[in-house]
């Protein structure tokens, strides 16, 4: 394999010339660019980018950590990250915990060992927000995409979860639902939380009663709703409507109510959240609140990128987007909008 040496030899240069061109880091005339580029060509030369972050304490790489890539909210949010560090000249690693504290860590010391200049972190709630010590004790720029603690001050990028819940409920009521169920992520998820917090708020809001008797709480997961909602049904316990926090618990919910001879949506209505890429094709199409997922993910590495850049996160605002309804057959409207 070629080495620098072997480049400098070929074009009759010096090594700090060829090093010039290859880190771009001195000028150089045209007629010696020329020949030092002809000579890595010939050689098939590639520079070592570890050495070169190495000597330059930059490595042009990015990472995102999320919980689980199988879950469909995800890879329009790792889309937007791809494409917001390409553009900028950055590679992205992704690394995926299954919300497992252990690999966390893992992939926390295996970031930290290739040197990532920046951390995109889809990962951080309340249970796990030491993890921020650690990446602030080794000096890493990092930003928060999707969750966060709630008490949170750093730079982050989501959208409003409590709106968001606020919009499904408002809808479902505008509908003539006085008897609105809920079912959410466990208390810990932040993003579950406020969406809950936004569900009954609009439901104070319109004089009507949270019917506690129909909250449920699982983790956000199709087959654990589905399973949520045939006890529920076994119980006698069947809504008019259901707000589910995210597109896969009302998966489930819809699948558990025809499964008992219901119908969605003449017997009940239900609403989710998220609108992933198959809400619209699902057995019923599924009426959900919209998250712009891939701007979420492709905001966030711009701005992870704004401060590995300037290194400082002065002058940056942390970033809430705006959901929004999109209506389909679900819930029973008279038709399709957004």
């Amino acid at each position: 394999m070629a080495n620098m040496k072997d480049v400098a030899r070929q074009a009759n240069v010096s090594i700090a010339t060829v090093s010039a061109v290859v880190n771009n880091s001195a000028y150089v005339s045209e007629e010696l660019l020329a020949r030092v580029t002809a000579a890595i060509q010939e050689l098939g030369y590639r520079p070592n980018a570890l050495a070169r972050s190495l000597k330059k304490n930059r490595s042009r790489i990015l990472s995102l950590m999320v919980k689980d890539v199988t879950n469909p909210f995800y890879p329009e949010m790792i889309s937007g990250a791809e494409l917001a560090a390409s553009e900028a000249g950055y590679g992205l690693i992704l690394y995926t915990t299954g919300d497992d504290m252990r690999r966390e860590q893992s992939g926390l010391r295996s970031m930290l060992e290739y040197r990532v200049d920046g951390m995109l972190l889809a990962i951080v709630e309340e249970k796990n927000r030491s993890i921020l010590d650690v990446v602030r004790k080794e000096g890493i720029p990092v930003v928060l995409i999707n969750r966060r603690p709630e008490d949170y001050e750093g730079i982050y990028v989501g959208v409003d979860n409590e709106a968001a819940g606020r919009i499904a409920t408002e809808h479902l009521i505008s509908l003539g639902h006085k008897e609105i169920a809920f079912i959410g992520a466990k208390p810990d998820v932040m993003t579950s939380r406020n969406r809950e917090k936004g569900y009954r708020r609009a439901m104070a809001e319109n004089g009507l009663p949270v019917p506690e008797r129909l909250i449920r709480f699982c983790e956000y997961s199709d087959e654990k709703a589905y399973r949520a909602y045939q006890k529920l049904i076994a119980g006698g316990k069947i809504p008019g409507a259901i707000f589910s926090a995210n597109d896969l618990m009302s998966f489930g919910a819809v699948r558990a109510l025809l499964e008992a001879g219901l119908r969605i949506p003449e017997d009940v209505a239900v609403v989710g959240c998220d609108d992933i890429a198959f809400s619209g094709s699902f057995r019923v199409p599924l009426t959900t609140v919209h998250i712009p997922k891939y701007d979420i993910g492709k905001a966030g590495a711009e701005l992870l990128i704004r401060m590995v850049e300037s290194r400082s996160s002065v002058g940056l605002e942390p970033i809430l987007l705006r959901p929004r309804l999109v209506v389909r057959q679900s819930c029973g409207a008279s038709r399709p909008q957004t």
